[in-house]
């Protein structure tokens, strides 16, 4: 779940260079020492995938916790600040 835009989104975990391990009867995913349940709090990066300008899609990095080989370094805020910038207050 993504509050702030009311958006539900899947994390895809696969990778070619990290290995996750699935938990059948814990229902959790596991990579090395980080275990993932349903529902865990996460930091993700959205971004439009334009490959395919007819169908564009939503998608979600993973930037925290952090997983060597497979998470994004995070983003700069100017580089995800769509809205306008603050007006300054009057002084009264």
């Amino acid at each position: 779940l993504i509050p702030k835009y009311g958006l539900e989104a899947t994390l895809y975990l696969d990778s070619k260079t990290v290995t996750f391990e699935y938990d059948e009867q814990e229902h959790t995913q596991t990579c090395g020492e980080k275990v993932f349940r349903v529902f865990d709090r996460v930091i993700v990066q959205l971004t439009i995938d334009q490959s395919n300008l007819q169908h564009l899609k939503l998608q979600t990095k993973l930037v925290e916790p952090k997983i060597e080989g497979f998470s994004v370094p995070p983003s700069t805020p100017s580089e995800t600040s769509d809205e306008p910038p603050l007006k300054k207050k009057k002084k009264t």
